[in-house]
């Protein structure tokens, strides 16, 4: 089995808590590689509450990647990108299917995690994680009033157009 957790947290925020939130509702693709060197779609999973998504009865002796897929809809996940800085497998694809086949080129495209090809003591599970980030910005505002020297209450000597600071 391979067992992909899903989570993101926000970069300014992690940097004093190191707390990071489970994705509920992620899709992740399961493709396995083949003979050729390329990878083949299993299936299409989706996140539970807790961020988690498990594929089962797989093999041992081949290699699988999981792909992040899309994640949720909705403000909270608007501003969220894989940490990497790779695109979601739906990026650019129509349909609301992943694509049946993938290059070891076009894999290097999109967020993925491994399960390696075991041919010694068979693990009954493989945990993997993807994380998304959110960034932030910093801004900096000035308030300020436009001086109107022909205003009724203007005080004299004001240059009509220039800016006074406020607060």
């Amino acid at each position: 089995s391979l067992q992909v957790t899903k989570q993101y947290y926000n970069i300014w925020e992690y940097e004093f808590t190191q707390k990071e939130y489970s994705l509920p509702g992620a899709q992740i693709a399961l493709y396995e590689q083949t003979e050729a060197g390329n990878y083949s779609f299993v299936q299409l999973g989706t996140t539970d509450e807790k961020g988690i998504v498990t594929f089962t009865g797989l093999s041992q002796i081949k290699e699988y990647v999981a792909v992040e897929y899309a994640i949720p809809d909705g403000e909270a996940y608007r501003y969220l990108e894989p940490i990497d800085g790779k695109a979601y497998l739906s990026d650019g694809q129509e349909g609301d299917e992943p694509p049946q086949t993938l290059t070891a080129e076009e894999l290097e495209k999109y967020y993925h995690v491994t399960k390696v090809a075991n041919t010694g003591n068979p693990e009954e599970l493989v945990t993997e994680t993807l994380t998304n980030v959110e960034h932030w910005a910093q801004l900096n505002i000035e308030k300020f009033v436009l001086e109107d020297a022909n205003a009724p209450d203007a005080p004299e000597g004001i240059v009509d157009g220039t800016k006074r600071p406020v607060n």
